[in-house]
């Protein structure tokens, strides 16, 4: 593919090429990366070999790794359907949090 890369005459062709090249290499990297820590690695031989610190190796890849772990989240997730039974109670609050007593404000009004 890097051949295919080089190759391309438009320069937008090429940038296209390099983006999919440097995305195919993370996700190898992320793999590469979940795999040593499988096999016990610890996250200075991680870092060692990726040219970075402990701390860097760690801070880089320890999120990517939990979210490519985590199950996929079905493509439409249920409503949240407590909003809606605030409003149906009639759990009403006043722009400071306070309870507002619908009642004492119509007395105010009609004064």
């Amino acid at each position: 593919m890097a051949s295919a890369v080089d190759a391309a005459s438009d320069p937008l062709e090429r940038l296209r090429g390099l983006r999919l090249l440097t995305e195919a290499a993370t996700a190898a990297t992320i793999t590469a990366v979940g795999s040593a820590r499988a096999g016990r690695c610890t996250w200075e031989q991680v870092g060692a070999a990726l040219n970075l610190s402990k701390q860097g190796a760690q801070q880089r890849y320890s999120r990517r790794l939990a979210q490519s772990a985590e199950p996929p989240q079905s493509p439409d997730p249920k409503p949240d359907p407590r909003p809606r039974q605030r409003a149906l109670r009639g759990d009403r609050r006043g722009a400071r949090g306070f309870r507002v007593k619908w009642s004492v404000l119509l007395q105010v009004w009609r004064w």
